[in-house]
């Protein structure tokens, strides 16, 4: 069993950049802090800012939307989702439930 490089226990990533090893919840520290950080830096969003974000229903989009809403809770946003159901069997039955989850209507 390979140990998180930080909290040692159980890793369930390796980032290469960095060379380190990561448990899930020190992955997910790691990604929400890296958001925070890159958002700040390039001065992303405002506060009361209505923002857009396109959703595939990919692990990827689902994740932004759910860091987006978070932050723009924070900061007295409001995040919209967008997606298209192409009507492929299978392909977003799990993500759309989260869009309209952390869409504001």
């Amino acid at each position: 069993m390979v140990e998180c490089s930080f909290c040692g226990r159980r890793a369930v990533h390796y980032q290469r950049t960095a060379g380190v090893y990561r448990c899930d919840r020190c992955f997910v520290e790691n990604l929400e802090k890296r958001f925070r950080r890159t958002v700040a830096k390039n001065n992303l969003v405002e506060p009361r800012d209505k923002i857009v974000a396109a959703v595939s229903g990919g692990t990827d989009s689902v994740s932004n939307l759910h860091l987006l809403a978070q932050h723009l809770e924070y900061r007295k946003g409001e995040v919209l989702s967008l997606t298209i159901d192409e009507g492929i069997g299978g392909y977003r039955d799990e993500s759309l439930p989260v869009v309209k989850e952390k869409s504001i209507l």
